[in-house]
């Protein structure tokens, strides 16, 4: 049996954030619009961004997220 690897995504909606744990950019979606609750004909304005964590806070020099490019 192989273990699920999740991500982290930040989500956007209507100027508020979100972090979501998730296996794909869909999931993530799909519990980013759970979470907004935005109208079903706006549901496509929630933004979803992989994010990398950051683990080692001597080595970068401060910890967080940073954007997935």
């Amino acid at each position: 049996m192989t273990d699920r690897i999740e991500f982290t995504y930040l989500c956007f909606y209507d100027r508020k954030e979100h972090l979501v744990k998730a296996a794909t950019y869909y999931e993530a979606h799909k519990i980013a619009v759970k979470h907004f609750k935005p109208p079903k004909n706006k549901s496509h304005m929630v933004h979803v961004y992989l994010v990398k964590e950051e683990t080692n806070d001597l080595q970068h020099g401060n910890s967080g997220y940073s954007l997935q490019v």
